[in-house]
């Protein structure tokens, strides 16, 4: 009597890849020309382990010559804010009330097919002065339901119609937290103004802003778009809190058991002292939101918008510190914003801190790391922090910038490049491709800031990032040998196949 078929399996690839030019990512082996694949895992890499693995059931794919490279990580995107492209007003905290108001005015008068106008982003206090804010707020649109949230978003407007269609009156806040507000009148009706993320929350719920079948099908064609181009995954750099809920919820909602054909990786920025007062808050609930979705949607990165100038800091050094730890505790990696000279030092400051407090393999990453001043990149590197920088499709070119990048990288510092595919004016992403070559980078170091340094920032590098046995089988498959070009052009490059955890998502 034989081996049962599952015993006799057990330890056989589900598919092998072969006749391929493999550029690995991995910093023990760069090449190969085959490698074997089970479940969602890479389980052997190169011609002298692979063949083992070949059983009965096995696939073997003949890549005919075919570049194969790990999946790409944009870690500098805004699929939110693209995917909300249209749907929302989103303002600025530094437009002043004048603008503000121009601008969902505008908004309104232009999009009159829209059954609820929702703007957000305004800076925390802007209306401070208003007493009757649901009529203040008529007196922009009447004649559908208007909803504000702050920056924060801690805060809300809502005109008359928002009111009676969200049931915010009969909303009970004695058992509310004192920090939840429902304000109201002398005669105790509402009078538009929300404070609190849970008061809000059931009034948005209750309201449903925005069609979330059509966030969702708007979600399938971004999906499309980067798993096309070879993309596995992308870092949200930002957005406005509630737009990534109502991101997730239309996962949750129309998804169910599918899966996004790339990862999701988002995160809570800081810019505030009501920020960090709400961050432990905003992590739990984008977290608990995201695993509910059963996509590869996860949230692990803390960004923190902390400006140390000559000026002043809107969040104390004590705060952001205790606000780190408290992340860190909860395995969240940080990210950096807003950097400069008096800023830098500051986060170097906390970053050896915090790591005394016994979180010595903590991931910290400065985003527009293309500001970082020269004198800093040694102390930058012997503190093993990250380099995020958007430069690379947008902005104004500077051969110097992507100098000092190379300089950085030469240093020790891992780079990480955002392609910012979706986002880019147009949809066309400047190529920066050129300079990249004159400042002296390799098209391996590009490669490798969009993969393994992108996994590193994400603190997944044991996961993600390269073709290595016991990784995510993440990879892109091209019709283009790209290493017999001197430019990599990322942003319009093409996949054959696009694989994501084992499975083919995208085909050309």
């Amino acid at each position: 009597m034989g081996e049962p078929l599952e015993l006799l399996h057990k330890n056989k690839a589900d598919s092998v890849f072969k006749n391929c030019k493999i550029y690995t990512s991995d910093v023990k082996y760069k090449w190969a020309d085959r490698f074997a694949v089970k479940g969602d895992k890479f389980i052997a890499v190169g011609s002298e382990h692979t063949d083992e693995y070949i059983g009965e059931t096995t696939q073997i794919i003949d890549l005919k010559g075919r570049t194969v490279l790990p999946g790409f990580i944009d870690s500098h995107g805004h699929p939110v804010r693209t995917v909300m492209k249209g749907l929302a007003v989103f303002f600025s905290r530094h437009m002043s009330r004048k603008e503000v108001i121009d601008k969902i005015s505008e908004f309104a008068r232009n999009n009159r097919e829209i059954p609820l106008i929702f703007g957000v982003g305004y800076k925390d206090g802007m209306f401070d002065d208003v007493y009757d804010e649901k009529g203040f707020l008529d007196g922009l649109c009447s004649d559908r339901p208007v909803v504000l949230l702050s920056d924060a978003g801690a805060e809300s407007l809502m005109n008359t119609s928002a009111i009676k269609k969200s049931g915010i009156e009969s909303i009970i806040t004695a058992h509310i937290p004192k920090v939840e507000i429902i304000k109201k009148d002398q005669l105790g009706h509402a009078t538009g103004r929300i404070i609190g993320i849970d008061s809000i929350m059931k009034a948005l719920q209750q309201l449903q802003p925005f069609d979330t079948e059509k966030v969702a099908t708007r979600i399938e064609e971004l999906d499309k778009e980067y798993s096309s181009r070879g993309f596995i995954g992308v870092f949200d750099c930002g957005s406005y809190e509630y737009l990534d809920y109502i991101y997730l919820w239309a996962l949750k909602k129309f998804w169910h058991n599918k899966e996004l054909r790339h990862k999701l990786f988002g995160s809570v920025t800081v810019r505030t002292l009501k920020d960090a007062k709400l961050a432990n808050k905003k992590l739990t609930h984008k977290r608990m939101l995201a695993k509910e979705t059963a996509t590869t949607a996860t949230v692990n990165i803390l960004r923190l918008k902390y400006n140390c100038d000559e000026t002043c800091s809107e969040i104390s050094r004590e705060a952001i510190r205790i606000l780190c730890i408290e992340a860190a505790n909860k395995g969240f990696s940080l990210q950096f914003d807003t950097i400069n000279k008096h800023t830098t030092s500051e986060v170097l400051r906390l970053v050896q801190d915090i790591r005394k407090a016994g979180f010595n393999k903590l991931t910290v990453s400065l985003a527009s790391a293309e500001k970082l001043d020269e004198s800093d990149i040694v102390s930058v590197a012997a503190n093993r922090l990250i380099a995020n920088s958007g430069i690379l499709y947008k902005g104004k070119p500077d051969i110097d910038i992507f100098k000092k990048l190379k300089r950085m990288s030469d240093s020790g510092i891992p780079i990480t490049f955002g392609a910012d595919l979706g986002a880019a004016k147009d949809g066309k992403p400047e190529n920066r491709s050129e300079m990249l070559i004159q400042a002296g980078f390799k098209t391996e170091d590009v490669i490798g800031a969009f993969t393994l340094n992108a996994a590193k920032m994400l603190h997944m590098e044991e996961k993600l990032g390269s073709i290595s046995v016991g990784k995510q089988a993440d990879f892109v498959v091209l019709d283009e040998d790209i290493f017999d070009s001197d430019t990599f052009d990322i942003a319009r490059i093409k996949a054959y196949k696009t694989f994501v955890n084992g499975k083919c998502v995208y085909s050309l």
